[in-house]
């Protein structure tokens, strides 16, 4: 009973040939699976806006990538294939679209930096900020506010002790 299984595990290993087997297991499911994204990109909607070229490349190269993981011969290997080839390509699509956003948040914080540089304030804190930076007249006027409240406590503690 113990010989028997133990080579049941050898002729299930060895079913196919090595150069075979990467072919039929590897490589043929890649090459679908690329044919099979580059047919979805060229469906797809957003093919419009980003380019046929793009998004058919976009799709076929994630198909083929995740399929290629996977080593194309296991069935849940198409499943995986499509999920992640739509989240690789929505990453594809949001990145094309965020570069357009950030290229213009960029050119307005390299024109604020040059506007600042020209004014002389390299480093400028918000107005919501509750540390504020004072020039000398803002500093003189509350050094003088200050004075003027001490002198009031003097008052009222020398008015304090005279009634007791």
């Amino acid at each position: 009973m113990g010989a028997e299984n133990q080579e049941a595990p050898e002729r299930e290993l060895n079913t196919f040939p090595p150069s075979n087997g990467r072919k039929n297991r590897i490589l043929i499911p890649t090459l679908l699976a690329g044919v099979a994204g580059a047919g979805t990109g060229l469906i797809s909607k957003h093919r419009k806006s980003l380019g046929l070229a793009n998004i058919t490349a976009s799709y076929a190269a994630n198909f083929a990538i995740v399929a290629g993981c996977y080593c194309g011969g296991q069935l849940g290997a198409v499943r995986y294939s499509v999920i992640f080839a739509a989240v690789g390509t929505t990453i594809d699509y949001a990145t094309l679209k965020a570069k357009d956003f950030l290229g213009d948040q960029t050119k307005i914080i390299r024109e604020d930096h040059e506007n600042s540089k020209k004014n002389g304030n390299w480093f400028r804190l918000p107005e919501w900020f509750p540390i504020r930076i004072l020039d000398e007249e803002a500093l003189a006027r509350k050094r003088a506010e200050e004075e003027e409240f001490l002198a009031q406590r003097a008052r009222i503690r020398n008015l304090r002790e005279e009634k007791s």
